[in-house]
């Protein structure tokens, strides 16, 4: 008994701190921060075209977890009002039970509301910088997935590269995943840029034409494409 005593008088400490936990829960309301979005999410891919598809994949998930979240809202409200009709004709004992029911479907929609905040901070993040995209890259205009699609060949390649030097080179001491991070980090998004230094570049290039062949049909187009 004594020890619950004490739990509950360090709770009843704790939770006096109403503002200052408000203001701080509040201020970490969000699936990941602007920087680590722009930088590790969208910012990990090589080429602008893939950052707005990024950018706009993690845009639909939010929207798309906003509405169920919005029908999990309305959903508890309606079981909280139908737990509190009648509440004054039960017993004490069974309003006791009742109330601790309401009090259980209370924090259900409390953490709905956190949530469904969180992901309109993050869908708004994930809008302003498939936007930033979209004015810096592409005349302000959202990508075609025929135009997606055409810049795919470029991306791969650049990723190949990007990922087979980090591979490269006996003892290195940071890790292939540090080391990947610190190169995202280098680009700014919208910016078409070569992570790697030149010559690494070309000598991963070559060894990749080596292990990726052209297809016969690839062949033919060079060859007529030499004949003309």
């Amino acid at each position: 008994m004594e020890k619950i005593n004490q739990i509950e008088k360090s709770e009843s400490e704790l939770l006096e701190l109403n503002k200052y936990l408000g203001m701080a829960f509040d201020a970490i309301n969000m699936r990941q921060s602007t920087y680590l979005l722009e930088h590790a999410v969208v910012g990990a891919h090589d080429k602008p075209e893939r950052q707005w598809w990024q950018a706009i994949l993690e845009l639909r998930t939010c929207v798309k977890n906003i509405n169920t979240m919005k029908l999990d809202q309305e959903e508890a409200e309606l079981e909280i009002e139908i737990l509190e009709e009648d509440l004054h004709k039960l017993k004490p004992i069974q309003m006791k039970l009742k109330m601790i029911s309401i009090e259980r479907q209370r924090l259900r929609l409390a953490d709905i509301i956190e949530a469904r905040d969180m992901n309109v901070r993050y869908a708004w993040n994930c809008y302003k910088i498939a936007r930033m995209i979209e004015n810096k890259c592409h005349d302000g205009k959202p990508y075609s997935m025929d135009e997606l699609e055409a810049a795919e060949p470029e991306y791969w390649r650049r990723r190949a590269i990007r990922q087979s030097w980090l591979q490269m080179g006996p003892g290195r001491e940071i890790g292939p995943g540090n080391m990947d991070l610190l190169l995202q980090m280098s680009r700014t998004i919208g910016e078409e840029k070569e992570l790697i230094p030149g010559d690494k570049a070309e000598v991963i290039q070559e060894m990749l034409d080596v292990i990726i062949k052209p297809s016969p049909k690839q062949l033919k187009g060079k060859s007529n494409g030499s004949r003309n």
